[in-house]
């Protein structure tokens, strides 16, 4: 039910940013799909620690960490 939260919050913001008419609501499906984001972050490890066998449970759980930290270092050097 969690992981579709978060999907259905993501449809939500694109949804809402794509007919956006106006700065106001284009700001508030940004700030939807924001939202939607950092709660797919804090959700999907925990999905694939539950999901995972435990030989690879970690490794698994911290590919989704890895890849956002990388991700905010590559978008703060330019």
């Amino acid at each position: 039910r969690t992981m579709a939260l978060s999907a259905a919050m993501f449809f939500a913001g694109s949804a809402i940013t794509s007919v956006a008419g106006g700065y106001a609501v284009l700001m508030a499906g940004q700030l939807v799909a924001g939202v939607a984001c950092g709660f797919g972050l804090v959700v999907a490890p925990v999905y694939i620690a539950e999901m995972a066998p435990a030989a690879s449970r970690g490794f698994l759980s911290s590919i989704p960490e890895v890849c956002s930290i990388r991700s905010c270092s590559c978008n703060l050097s330019y």
